[in-house]
């Protein structure tokens, strides 16, 4: 869609339901990046946020860590334009053009409700799951911050109100740091995806990630028929049910941490919603 373009998804992550591509993964990113440099900041972008929000990584260290962890493979790969989709890097990617100088994000958010299930019925997600183990610090706790409202309340939350936490955690740093930036966009997932708008949203968002600070552009050609591809999805295995069938203390445990995002991005309207409220 974008000429002479190479798009990746969270490089250098090993996965443990795509274990036959960890061969290949080790001869590009190297055996120490794909196992225990996953647990430094230096080798995961998903650490290197953590330990930025905690306070325990500055700036100036993050910004060395991201140069090392993408420089080199945006050299080996030579292309005009490198596109990464992540949501590993929330905790960083307004350090990025201070490496990057000329990069553009992209920031797509979705319905806390379709977020949170979606996660709960991945089995990628090892946030707030057995293999996320404490003593390793890999992912954000409210534990960790002292002024969380949540710090003293972490260990009696359920995981569904972890992932709520999460969300609205995460969309509060991103849009503390970035919201009115000249390189930074939104756009709402459900927007992107809704035939009836799809059209218009993709191609407003390839023509800004296709034009750049220094007036560097690439030419771009939005092809609708591949938005009928299916590329990932899950969607016969969910077990967790869609919120409709969520009891009410549910909807108001995702209403109070999510709130802000359900008004600032018209979720949430629908009156089966405002009953359970």
């Amino acid at each position: 869609m974008i000429t002479d373009c190479t798009s990746i998804h969270e490089p250098g992550t090993p996965w443990l339901t795509k274990l036959n591509k960890l061969p290949k993964q080790i001869k590009r990113y190297g055996l120490y990046h794909m196992t225990w440099g996953q647990l430094q900041p230096s080798h995961s972008m998903f650490k290197l946020s953590t330990d930025r929000c905690r306070g325990v990584v500055s700036d100036k260290q993050a910004k060395e860590y991201i140069r090392n962890m993408r420089e080199g493979l945006m050299k080996q790969l030579d292309s005009g334009v490198y596109v990464e989709s992540s949501g590993h890097m929330y905790g960083a990617l307004d350090l990025l053009d201070e490496v990057f100088p000329n990069s553009k994000i992209v920031f797509i958010i979705r319905d806390p409700r379709n977020f949170v299930r979606s996660a709960l019925n991945t089995l990628e997600y090892i946030l707030y799951g057995p293999l996320d183990i404490d003593c390793l610090d890999l992912s954000l706790k409210a534990r960790y911050l002292d002024d969380d409202p949540y710090s003293d309340k972490w260990s009696s939350m359920s995981k569904f109100e972890k992932y709520c936490w999460y969300y609205n955690y995460l969309n509060e740093f991103v849009f503390s740091k970035l919201e009115g930036a000249d390189n930074f966009k939104v756009y709402r997932f459900e927007d992107l995806f809704n035939p009836e708008t799809r059209d218009d949203y993709f191609t407003d968002m390839l023509q800004f990630s296709s034009t750049f600070q220094d007036g560097y552009t690439k030419e771009v050609n939005y092809q609708p028929e591949l938005m009928d591809q299916k590329v990932h999805s899950n969607a016969k295995k969910k077990k967790f049910p869609k919120w409709l069938e969520w009891s009410p203390k549910r909807a108001q445990i995702l209403q109070k941490h999510c709130g802000k995002w359900m008004d600032k991005f018209d979720y949430g309207t629908e009156k089966e919603w405002q009953d359970k409220l």
